[in-house]
């Protein structure tokens, strides 16, 4: 809810998609509750994403600017099985 109130307006309605990365299972119940009963307009705009690695499916890696070591935790967590995308795809 502190995140979505500190968004001015004209970024909330030009809102495509919100990403939760790393999400603990509070922040998921919160967010569930946050989007069912007080903005259930955003519901369908919020997505809960286990690691960095799942945005470079839906955006591309130059439109990111992750920190080092967030992306270094997701491959201390993940090790061998971190996601390599396609570079073809985009």
């Amino acid at each position: 809810k502190e995140v979505y109130t500190v968004l001015p307006y004209k970024y909330k309605k030009n809102l495509k998609a919100f990403y939760i990365v790393h999400p603990t299972f509070w922040t998921k119940m919160m967010t569930w509750w946050f989007t069912t009963f007080m903005a259930p307009a955003i519901k369908a705009k919020v997505h809960t994403l286990p690691g960095v690695e799942y945005l470079y499916s839906v955006m591309a890696r130059d439109q990111l600017e992750v920190p080092a070591f967030v992306t270094e935790y997701d491959m201390t967590i993940n090790g061998l099985h971190y996601f390599q995308p396609d570079t073809n795809s985009t």
